[in-house]
């Protein structure tokens, strides 16, 4: 019996090489998926894609039928686009005219699993899957051909983390009731930053006073409680064509979506009314206005006072102002201010 070197009659190839070894003339005949047959000469190559019977026939009469495949496709998988995110069910599609073995995660389906029609039709497998979670499906065929592709099911909101704001140091601030109130005006540059425990499908809009502040993905990995966290971050400035209303500026987020769609309707996120480090801001670009100023003094007549004499007064304004450290200044109230100068 005439024999076909390094072909096995029930594997698959990429191409095959018809090398036939007999001491006689062997006739060579082959018939691909089912059509017509053809002779070829020994040596000849095979390349094309198919189910290939390779009839040996030595001068004897005596035969070798070889059935085997050529096959380079791998597997295709639908209705989920690799490395996607969604919010709903999907439905997984696998299908291969060789398809020898699907995964999904941890869970394996062979050829029971699978439907086949017709000797030329591919083998089919569908799957749907509903529970949150990362899916990896991997296809596999005789041959060994693998594909994979992964996608994302999460149902549930993007929560926050954690927000901060960031000021100047030289912005003055005071600590009420544990809130620390910081009160700014036009010039001074706000930071802020918000952190989610999932990506976003675009950063949140974020306004502050009406404002809006440009927002970025801080591109490092961030970690909080050894839990990744996704950290956004921008800043902002006022002028005084802005128009901004003095006050308490209220800081509001809105788009807030994850990848898979998933939108915030937490008042809590969207509206906060101080940062997770309780620190609010104050927008104050009026000048101080001063109520009164009282003069103390010993000496009946002020305008008496020769070289010597020490001259104190008392100055009320309207709100509390910002001295810088001066050892002429005294505070005696967060509206008075008290100072003192010596004649000579």
């Amino acid at each position: 019996q005439p024999k076909l070197n390094e072909v096995k009659s029930g594997n698959h190839y990429t191409d095959i090489t018809v090398d036939v070894t007999d001491e006689t003339d062997v006739k060579i005949d082959i018939q691909k998926d089912h059509n017509e047959t053809f002779e070829v000469e020994n040596g000849a190559s095979l390349t094309e894609e198919g189910t290939y019977k390779i009839t040996l026939t030595d001068e004897a009469g005596n035969q070798n039928i070889i059935w085997t495949v050529i096959d380079n496709t791998k597997p295709t998988i639908t209705g989920v686009t690799n490395n996607s995110y969604v919010n709903s069910c999907d439905r997984i599609y696998v299908q291969d005219r060789y398809l020898n073995k699907v995964t999904i995660n941890d869970d394996v389906y062979t050829r029971d699993d699978f439907t086949h029609n017709a000797f030329n039709e591919d083998f089919k497998f569908e799957k749907r899957v509903c529970e949150e979670g990362t899916y990896v499906i991997t296809a596999t065929d005789k041959l060994g051909n693998t594909y994979s592709e992964t996608f994302t099911i999460d149902k549930t909101e993007p929560t926050l983390n954690y927000s901060t704001l960031r000021l100047n140091e030289n912005v003055y601030n005071e600590k009420i009731d544990g809130i620390t109130y910081y009160y700014v005006s036009n010039g001074d540059v706000i930071e802020y930053a918000v952190a989610f425990n999932e990506k976003l499908l675009n950063a949140s809009k974020v306004t502050i006073g009406g404002k809006e502040v440009e927002m970025k993905l801080n591109p490092k990995d961030t970690y909080r409680d050894e839990k990744r966290i996704y950290l956004y971050e921008g800043k902002v400035s006022f002028t005084k064509e802005d128009n901004i209303t003095n006050g308490e500026l209220k800081v509001e987020l809105s788009d807030v979506k994850d990848l898979a769609g998933n939108a915030s309707t937490d008042t809590n996120i969207l509206k906060p009314t101080t940062t997770t480090n309780h620190r609010t801001i104050i927008y104050d670009s009026l000048l101080p206005k001063v109520n009164y100023v009282a003069v103390l003094s010993k000496k009946d007549n002020y305008s008496k006072a020769i070289k010597g004499d020490t001259i104190r007064w008392l100055v009320q304004f309207n709100e509390e102002i910002n001295i810088p450290n001066n050892k002429h200044w005294n505070i005696l109230h967060k509206y008075i201010k008290r100072s003192q100068c010596k004649i000579g």
